[in-house]
């Protein structure tokens, strides 16, 4: 059986628009509570994606063979949604996820905190116009049996998983800055 790897997404700088978008996506059918590979597949990656399910494709384009999730928050400005995956993060995805997202409004932000339930590893994938980046955890600094039975440990290794995405936030907005001083140099990015 695969590990399952929980994705934590959040969308930052949102509007209605967007909220529709993601609401679109994670519409579930009457029933059920959460949306499946392949609507999600098909729902972000439109003809882009097979037809009939494709392991290969999935693992290659979305980051794993398999996938599930729901909005768990619905506000306007930042909305938060969870998905489970198979073996792997879902970062393929959620970059093209994004990249749907800013055709709607440009300075979305999208981030991704994600971690194995075995803790084999995790780590924050942040993604916006001008700035992509993807950082592991070093979960060797870490024993495992030790985050599961010590409220410490456990507090230490999400404060570090909460760093590195301040650090991406942080990168980000030194490059929106770069942006505005050298306009030029950024002239052909989506």
């Amino acid at each position: 059986m695969a590990n399952h790897i929980e994705n934590y997404i959040v969308i930052e700088n949102s509007n209605e628009e967007v909220q529709k978008e993601i609401q679109r996506i994670f519409q579930t059918e009457e029933g059920q509570w959460e949306v499946h590979s392949e609507d999600l597949a098909k729902r972000v990656f439109g003809e882009d994606a097979p037809e009939e399910y494709d392991r290969t494709w999935y693992c290659d384009t979305l980051g794993a063979k398999w996938l599930y999730g729901s909005i768990e928050d619905d506000s306007e400005e930042e909305q938060t949604v969870r998905i489970t995956s198979a073996w792997d993060p879902v970062n393929g995805w959620i970059e093209r996820f994004a990249e749907n997202l800013r055709k709607i409004k440009e300075d979305v932000v999208v981030h991704n905190t994600f971690e194995d339930e075995g803790y084999n590893f995790a780590g924050v994938y942040f993604v916006a116009k001008y700035y992509d980046d993807c950082e592991w955890v070093d979960m060797d600094e870490y024993d495992v049996e030790k985050i599961w039975e010590d409220d410490d440990i456990r507090e230490e290794y999400h404060n570090e998983l909460h760093q590195i995405l301040m650090d991406h936030k942080e990168a980000y907005e030194n490059t929106l800055e770069d942006v505005k001083e050298n306009p030029e140099d950024y002239e052909d990015y989506e």
